[in-house]
């Protein structure tokens, strides 16, 4: 296995398991910094020109965003840490590494197995040594990401990247992806995301209907409706803890579908964010108030829970259309592929879909897990793309 292969499988893993240990953030900046050694090691003393790559749109947005924040650090009115600066330009600068050293098939099959393997170590952190809050009950699983609509949002993510490779693998292999997914079923419920339990069953949605991993139609149809029938009951008896806050956001919302309640305090507060977030951008909707302005300058000291309006509060409308033409572009890119382009196709429009989706309840423009996903896809499109000079008997071996 090619070095460069091993260290991004210790990236991706580490960037899980240390995400929110201070004293363990260090780990995964070594391998990251060993991944551009070794980038610069095979370009420059090795002297190989390395893979070309099409115009990028994510690396544009990633630029914008840096240069934007050592602006707002040097002249907006409030104080934007070193930190932040340093993550958003070493976001870019890795990601333009991986674009050029993910070139190979197990080059982005070691990046998703990081990932898988990291989100299992948080999943047995939780099961084995529960969070309680100050009620005694079970806190929300997060992994080892320290936000629950994080961790539930890389779970889906990484289902969809296996589920892209299922028809691929084999039959072990196949039955390995299944358990995971079986096993995120409790991570999603147990987090308590209510956006990520709708992506989950879109998920399985996808792997039943496209992935058709039961043939026969009339099972297919009685399997999908006893599930229907069932979750409910599998959900207040063994998937989610009774004593857990998993629990009362799903009580809370059984309440709204019966029309006993509204709106709870969090969705309160996710909408007068929103609101606040909004009429900071109608005031600079060109550039908006400066990289993490929001959490600085909207009066609540938090994110605003929004991707969208994060992006418009801080960045203005050039940074919102960077982000959606980064997304619009990976569609393009999978049009454009010369290998499985409707799978491809489908997979990308399912990304752009699940990022849209998850856009109402986190931010992602500064979130180095989701650029990692993105300009991995990005890789393995242009895999996919880019004409070699090969036999046409051996372009299977790129999968």
């Amino acid at each position: 296995m090619r070095r460069i292969n091993i260290l991004l499988f210790l990236y991706a893993l580490t960037a899980i398991v240390c995400f929110d240990y201070e004293n363990l953030t260090i780990i995964p900046k070594i391998f990251a910094g060993l991944l551009m050694v070794e980038y610069f090691v095979q370009t420059i003393h090795l002297k190989r020109s390395g893979k070309k790559m099409p115009w990028s749109w994510g690396s544009c947005c990633l630029l914008y965003f840096s240069m934007y924040s050592l602006i707002s650090f040097a002249f907006f009115p409030y104080d934007l840490t070193g930190e932040s600066i340093i993550n958003i330009m070493m976001i870019f600068l890795l990601s333009y590494i991986l674009t050029r050293i993910v070139d190979n098939i197990k080059a982005f099959d070691m990046v998703l197995f990081g990932i898988t393997v990291g989100l299992l170590v948080g999943f047995v952190f939780n099961v084995f040594i529960p969070q309680l809050d100050e009620f005694g009950r079970t806190g929300r699983y997060a992994g080892t990401l320290g936000n629950a609509n994080l961790f539930s949002l890389m779970v889906n993510f990484c289902i969809s990247f296996l589920l892209q490779r299922y028809k691929l693998y084999s039959k072990f292999w196949r039955n390995l992806v299944l358990i995971f997914i079986v096993l995120a079923a409790h991570q999603v419920l147990m987090s308590g995301s209510k956006l990520g339990l709708l992506m989950y069953l879109f998920n399985i949605l996808y792997l039943i209907f496209y992935i058709r991993v039961i043939r026969n139609i009339t099972v297919l149809v009685f399997i999908s409706i006893l599930l229907i029938f069932l979750s409910g009951f599998f959900i207040s008896n063994f998937m989610v803890d009774n004593n857990s806050e998993a629990f009362v956001r799903f009580q809370y919302l059984q309440d709204v579908f019966a029309g006993n309640r509204s709106y709870s305090d969090s969705d309160l507060l996710r909408y007068n964010l929103a609101v606040k977030g909004w009429d900071m951008w109608t005031q600079q909707p060109l550039f908006g108030w400066g990289y993490g302005a929001f959490v600085y300058l909207g009066g609540y000291d938090l994110y605003s829970h929004n991707n969208m309006i994060e992006l418009l509060a801080n960045t203005g409308v050039i940074g919102f259309l960077l982000f959606h033409a980064a997304l619009i572009q990976l569609i393009i890119m999978a049009y454009r592929s010369d290998i499985y382009r409707k799978n491809n196709i489908i997979w990308t429009c399912y990304f752009a879909l699940m990022v849209i989706v998850s856009s109402f309840a986190i931010v992602l423009l500064g979130e180095k897990l989701f650029w990692l996903l993105y300009f991995t896809m990005v890789s393995y499109l242009n895999m996919h793309t880019i004409q070699r000079e090969i036999p046409a008997m051996t372009v299977h071996q790129l999968n």
